[in-house]
């Protein structure tokens, strides 16, 4: 399962506008959590979602209906690429 940068930022930016929220979805490694891609430079990671094994997001603040909303938008990207 491989997703390229371009879209990750994509996706990062799509949520950003539609919520007014910065994301950023990293690749776990154990414990540590590498960022890839989205608006990095002003989260400190409050919020941790991980959405398989591999991959996960990262937010400030994050209401449970947005949520749900990324994590299947996300699963659905990364089967899908």
């Amino acid at each position: 399962m491989s997703i390229s940068k371009a879209t990750l930022e994509s996706f990062c930016q799509e949520i950003n506008k539609k919520h007014g929220i910065s994301i950023a979805v990293c690749k776990i490694f154990g414990k540590r959590w590498s960022y890839l891609a989205g608006m990095g430079d002003d989260l400190y990671g409050g919020v941790k979602i991980r959405i398989n094994d591999t991959y996960g997001v990262i937010a400030n603040e994050l209401p449970d209906a947005i949520k749900a909303e990324i994590q299947m938008r996300l699963t659905d990207l990364l089967l899908t690429s």
